[in-house]
C-alpha cells in the first residue's frame, strides 16, 4: 500500500470581505451658524461572514494503486471562530504540473459556534488521471 499524506493551513476569508471590521468614532462639536451638520456614519452592521473560517488542514492518503482505479482518502477540517454555527461546503481538489483541475470533490457541511467540523471523501481516479497529479489542496467556503 503507498501512503502519502499532505497538511495544509490558512487562514480563510470570503473574497470580497474584509477579514476583520473596526468601529466608527462618532464626536459631536458646535455647528457654526448658517453650516450643516455633518452626517451621522452608518450604524454598524453585523460582522462580514468569512472572517471566522480558518485553521484548515487538508490530509490525503493513496488508498489502493489498483490496474484499474486509484482510491484516494481526503479529509478537509475547518475551525469556526463565530458565535454562531455556519453551513460550509467544503472542496478537495487534485492538480496537475500545469495547474489543470484533474479531478475534484466536495461535501457540505455544518460547524456549530466556536467549533470545528471534518468533510471526508473517497475519490476514484483512473491511474492516468492520477499519473498526472502533482498536488492536491481543499477550499472551504460559506454556501
Amino acid at each position: 500500500m503507498v501512503r502519502c499524506v499532505f497538511v495544509v493551513s490558512a487562514l480563510l476569508c470570503v473574497v470580497g470581505v474584509a477579514c476583520s471590521r473596526g468601529t466608527a468614532n462618532n464626536t459631536s462639536a458646535a455647528t457654526p451658524p448658517g453650516t450643516r451638520p455633518a452626517a451621522a456614519p452608518a450604524p454598524a452592521g453585523p460582522p462580514p461572514q468569512g472572517h471566522c473560517l480558518g485553521d484548515l488542514t487538508i490530509t490525503s492518503n493513496v488508498l489502493r494503486p489498483e490496474p484499474e482505479v486509484v482510491v484516494i482518502d481526503w479529509a478537509i477540517d475547518v475551525a469556526n471562530s463565530c458565535a454562531e454555527p455556519h453551513d460550509i461546503r467544503a472542496t478537495y481538489q487534485a492538480w496537475s504540473a500545469d495547474n489543470v483541475l484533474v479531478q475534484s470533490d466536495q461535501r457540505d457541511l455544518s460547524i456549530e459556534a466556536n467549533g470545528r467540523a471534518t468533510a471526508s471523501g473517497l475519490m476514484r481516479m483512473t491511474p492516468e488521471a492520477w499519473a498526472r497529479v502533482t498536488h492536491r489542496s481543499g477550499v472551504a467556503q460559506f454556501r
